[in-house]
């Protein structure tokens, strides 16, 4: 399962460097946290005026994903949610929020938590070395 959220994560950051770059994008420019509670853990990435918010929330024995793009354009939210399909085998989108269903296995808050993390220090670390994609 850990291969699964970490998975998850960092195809998230990827879409995310994709579509959230600019030629004046600077490391001060890119921010990532993540926060939690007893359910769900969110991670929200904002970049020069957009932001991706995902969260993942355990609901019994299903792990359900909703992604939300602000500040894009409506080309932008078509590419990233046909993007998020491909990668995670489908799912559903809504306005500007793409959501999906997978079995929890055995995912726990914590470890989502560990990984949202990780993915956040890399992604920090890829616009602090090269500024843009």
């Amino acid at each position: 399962m850990k291969k699964k959220i970490l998975g998850l994560a960092l195809s998230l950051t990827a879409a995310f460097g994709l579509i959230a770059c600019g030629d004046s994008s600077s490391s001060d420019d890119f921010s990532c946290r993540v926060t939690s509670d007893a359910n769900s853990v969110t991670m929200v990435m904002s970049n020069m005026g957009q932001s991706m918010s995902t969260e993942a929330t355990l609901q019994g024995d299903k792990l359900v994903v909703s992604t939300t793009l602000k500040g894009f354009t409506s080309s932008e939210v078509d590419e990233t949610c046909e993007y998020l399909k491909r990668q995670f085998g489908g799912g559903t989108c809504d306005g500007n929020t793409h959501t999906y269903t997978t079995d929890a296995e055995d995912a726990t808050i914590e470890e989502m938590r560990v990984d949202a993390e990780e993915s956040c220090k890399e992604m920090e670390a890829e616009f602090e070395e090269y500024g843009d994609y």
